[in-house]
Parts: C-alpha cells; structure tokens; sequence
C-alpha cells in the first residue's frame, strides 16, 4: 500500500512482505527513485542509490514538481546526517555572521581585486625594469593564498581552531598592508603583500566561509551571496582610494589609508564570529580520509571545471586598466573607470545569479556564466575603441560574478550530503581555485611578451593572453557540463 502526503515534498510509504503482510517497511520516495527509510538515515549518499534504482518516477512528474522533490530530498538527507539536525539554520545571530562575512570578503577581496591598480602603479612607475608577468605574481600568489590554504585550515577549523585563526590571521594581515609603505624592490612587495598579506587573507577568508557555512542549511545560496557582495564593494572603494591617493599624494600615504581601513573593518569579525554551537567535531575527524578515498567522478569533473575557470578568471580584473593604457593610449585616471564599471555590475551579477542559483541549481547558474566569460574574452580582442571596451567590462563584470560565488555552492549542495565532512570537499574545491587563480595572472602575463604575424594588425601584445584567457574559460563551461551530464543526464533538473 502507498500513501502520499505533501505532493511537493519526498512522498511516504508502507510495504508488506510476504503474502501475509507481516513484516512491513517505510520508505521515502525521492527523484533518484524508492529507499527504505532506514536506509536513507543510515547512508545519505544519493548517487549511491541513484546509480542502483530507475528513475522513471522523476520522469513522470511535471517540472515544478520535480524541482520540489530534488530541493528537498536534498534537505531531507543532509538534515539526517547525524549532528547536522542540531545545527543552527537562520536566526539574528547566523545573518550577523552572514554581516561579518561580507566585512570579511569585503577586506580580502577588495584588496585582491583592486590589484590592478597597483600593477599598473608597479609597471609604469615603481618597478618599470621588470616585466608584467613578473609584477602580476605579486597579487596571484597573494589570491591563491587565499584558497590554497583550506585544507590544513579547514582541518584546524573542524578541531574548534576559529578564533585562534581567525584573530591572528586578521593581525597579519592588517600588519603586512602597514608594512607595504616602506617597501620598494620587488622581493620586498613579494614578501610582504604577496606571502605576508596573502596567508592573512587566506587564515581569514577560509575561517569565516566555514564558520558561515555552519549557521544555515536552506538559505546558503543567499547568505553566500549576501557576503560575496562585500567583493565588489571593496573593489570598488579599494580601487577609489589607491586611484585618488596614487594620484594626488605618494605610495606610502595610501598604503597607510587602506591599513587604516583594513583595520578598523576587521574588529567586528573577530568579536562576532564563532562556530554554530550544534556543529559537531568528532565525526569530522574521523571521516577526512574516507572522504578522500570516495571522489566521484562528477565531482572530479566539478573541481577540473574550477581550476580551467579561474585560470582565465582574472585577467580582465588584473589587465584591463593595463590594457587600456597600452592598447588605447588613456590616463591611467581614465582608465581605472573601466574596473569600476566592471565591480559594479559585478555587484549586481553576485545578486541576481545567487537569487537564479536558488531556483535552477548552482550547476545549472554556473554552465552559461563560464560560457559567456569565455566568450566575451575572445571579443574583447576586437575591443578597439573606448565605447567597446566599456561594453565588454560590464557584462564581463556581470556574469564573472557566476563563478566567483557559485563554487563553493556546488560543493555545499550537491556533495554536502557525504556526512560531516564538507570542510574537506570544500579545502579541495579552494585548493584548486587558489593554484588556477596563482599561475593565472602571470601566465597570460608572460604570453604578452609575443608577437607574431598573426598579431600584426593589433598594436598591442594581449592577443595570446587573451586567446589563453578565453580558451581556458570556455573548456572549465565544458567540464561543468560534462560533471552534469554524469550527474543527471539531460533532465531538467535543480542541480
């Protein structure tokens, strides 16, 4: 006998075995197919039996149906791994974290991004003698510091380890921006902004991501999307700052006025954040090297889709006010308006695809917002006015905004369900984005060193990086799609 209940929820059910009807089990109904109840709260591992049951019955159900059931099995089977059920989910004190978040991003990410500033600043002014790609390995390093260290903080993270990496990292941070005042060779910025600074950011960074992750389980896409919004924001405000000071007092002073800033913002976070207080930390350990052991391919295929997406990532943030200095012959001044368009719309691509991530999937969000980055990389070698190269920094800025909010969702939603050890799926994801955005930058750096016939027409030396760019973009959509494909099929699903 079969008895549903909330059609758009995972329909119940008894069974009896036997003709006599003696014995009789429960199962939940879920889009991957019929489990006993049992069973589901025993392994939450879906695809286990997605790949063992048949999926006619996800077939057979209209599409917003069907986007109900996979949405909420998914709820059903990460709230049945055991600890999870205690954890905190929304309330004042998760969207205070969800404020310290965005004050977080705000001070990494506005730094990172407003790097180009000061690669301009470095090759037209500071350091002329060395080469682009020698100077871009300065802000790379220090963003793929920012993720290359989330495995061993994430494992320090999972033993309660967040203040004592959260303050120290946000000192050291704070510290290597005052001491970049009294720095002027290259191996003194190096050490300095791109080591110092960078595992500040990343003992920082990777610190408050997790701990956000522990306070919501259904509303992650918007709180994510609620702190990757201090991105943009500080690109913008750092990019004004460097801009105004560079131009109308000296390095030093600017250098001062953004630690200023970068100190102050930062006091409230180190107050505030703590981990949600049902989060549990013994299973976590036990489980790092089995989940090591059980990558599937889909996931594989995910995180080879991350490192070819952020590979060519940034070369508009870093080279577009190089590029049009170059290439178009503007001020700098003048130029440095073009990555403020891109942040802007940028801000408002972190919003309207977290809101479509919500209701389609992240996976689904992510495919045409790596697509259309690759794409516009390959128009922008057309870019020979002014007007076109405004066009192509805001929707460049706007769908950017995909990938940068979207890879930590991927791995939250459709593989948080493995237990209590998404820290460590996470520390992958981040490991890959952190190498892929370090040789990025200095690889499309190098590559403008080459002229060839095939360049002959264009004026300046960006053709190769920006082929490099849009190619390594454009093959990270084709992965995506790919780790879909292995997941789903064809369906029309939320994934």
């Amino acid at each position: 006998m079969l008895t549903e209940s909330d059609p758009e929820g995972p329909l119940t059910g008894t069974t009896a075995h036997g003709s006599g009807g003696g014995a009789r089990e429960d199962y939940i109904l879920t889009p991957a197919g019929r489990f006993p109840q049992s069973d589901i709260f025993q392994d939450p591992d879906l695809e286990q039996y997605r790949r063992r049951t048949s999926p006619q019955r996800l077939r057979q159900r209209p599409g917003s149906e069907r986007l109900g059931l996979v949405r909420k099995s998914i709820a059903l089977s990460a709230s049945a791994v055991p600890g999870n059920a205690n954890l905190v989910d929304g309330g004042s004190l998760a969207w205070k974290h969800a404020v310290c978040g965005l004050v977080v991003i705000f001070n990494c990410w506005g730094i990172n991004l407003s790097f180009g500033v000061f690669l301009e600043y470095y090759v037209n002014w500071m350091t002329p003698e060395l080469s682009q790609s020698r100077v871009a390995w300065i802000g790379s390093v220090q963003l793929g510091l920012m993720f290359i260290l989330a495995i061993p903080i994430g494992r320090a993270f999972d033993r309660g380890w967040c203040r004592g990496i959260l303050i120290p990292g946000a000192l050291l941070m704070c510290a290597g921006q005052f001491l970049l005042s009294i720095c002027h060779k290259w191996w003194e910025l190096f050490l300095v902004q791109a080591i110092m600074m960078g595992t500040g950011m990343g003992m920082v960074f990777i610190t408050a991501t997790l701990c956000l992750a522990t306070y919501f389980k259904n509303d992650m896409g918007v709180a994510m999307s609620v702190g990757s919004a201090g991105s943009s924001l500080g690109g913008i405000i750092y990019t004004c700052v460097a801009r105004q000071l560079l131009r109308h007092t000296n390095f030093q002073v600017t250098c001062l006025a953004i630690g200023g800033i970068m100190l102050g913002t930062m006091i409230p976070p180190c107050i505030i954040f703590k981990p949600s207080p049902g989060r549990p930390r013994q299973e976590i350990r036990v489980q790092f090297r089995k989940s090591i052991k059980q990558l599937e391919p889909s996931f594989i295929f995910m995180v080879i889709g991350m490192f070819l997406t952020f590979m060519g990532l940034y070369y508009g943030f870093y080279f577009i006010i190089v590029y049009a200095v170059d290439s178009l012959g503007l001020y700098p001044e003048t130029a440095g308006n073009l990555v403020l368009v891109m942040f802007a719309s940028n801000l408002v691509g972190r919003f309207l695809f977290g809101y479509i991530s919500e209701r389609i999937g992240p996976v689904n969000t992510m495919i045409p917002c790596a697509l259309f980055v690759g794409i516009l990389l390959f128009i922008w070698i057309s870019a020979v006015t002014l007007n076109i190269l405004y066009t192509v920094a805001c929707i460049y800025g706007l769908f950017a905004s995909g990938p940068q909010i979207l890879f930590a969702p991927i791995a939250h939603s459709l593989y948080g369900t493995k237990g209590s050890c998404m820290s460590v799926r996470m520390g992958l994801v981040m490991t890959a984005v952190g190498g892929a955005a370090m040789i990025g930058p200095p690889i499309t750096g190098w590559l403008m060193n080459f002229r060839t016939d095939l360049t002959a027409h264009n004026p300046t030396p960006f053709y190769w990086a920006q082929v490099f760019a849009g190619a390594a973009v454009t093959s990270g959509a084709a992965c995506f799609m790919i780790g879909r494909l292995m997941l789903v099929d064809f369906r029309t699903v939320w994934i």
